[in-house]
């Protein structure tokens, strides 16, 4: 699939500056199957693009959805990665085209969680029987008694 690049003309530029609003394709992130239970929609930028001497100043924020399952109880939802903290200052070469590509795709990276949640409390599924813990608790037993790595480790005898 061919990727679309954020490129800008700077010679275009006026002097209050550029607002720029668009998507990019999610292969631009180049994640070929790292993620292969989870599907990345279109990349949204909002950007404020404005000439500081021979430099390109580009803020705004950029934002994406990852569709999967929840790492603990499998089920299925939407994680939203947001960065509002968007800021290049970019050296215009002489062809007066930046791109800025990478650095939207470096910007989404940063913000990938370690693991993906449908909610920071949420209880998996029970180890024996499967259950899914946030509906309720299951009948084996072992959800009413949480477990405890620690807990052997407690009874040895020093």
């Amino acid at each position: 699939m061919k990727k679309r690049r954020l490129r800008i003309n700077a010679a275009h530029i006026q002097a209050p500056g550029l607002e720029m609003a668009g998507q990019l394709l999610p292969t631009i992130l180049d994640l070929g199957d790292s993620l292969p239970d989870r599907d990345i929609a279109a990349i949204d930028y909002r950007l404020h693009i404005a000439l500081v001497s021979e430099e390109l100043l580009a803020k705004g924020v950029v934002s994406t959805i990852i569709h999967g399952p929840c790492d603990r109880c499998l089920a299925s939802y939407g994680h939203v990665i947001t960065n509002a903290d968007i800021c290049h200052l970019v050296v215009i070469p002489t062809d007066k085209i930046v791109d800025l590509t990478e650095a939207i795709r470096e910007d989404i990276l940063i913000m990938f969680p370690q693991k993906y949640l449908c909610n920071p409390e949420c209880r998996g599924l029970c180890s024996i029987c499967g259950t899914n813990l946030n509906r309720g608790n299951c009948n084996c037993g072992v959800a009413s008694d949480p477990i405890n790595a620690w807990s052997q480790l407690d009874r040895l005898e020093l």
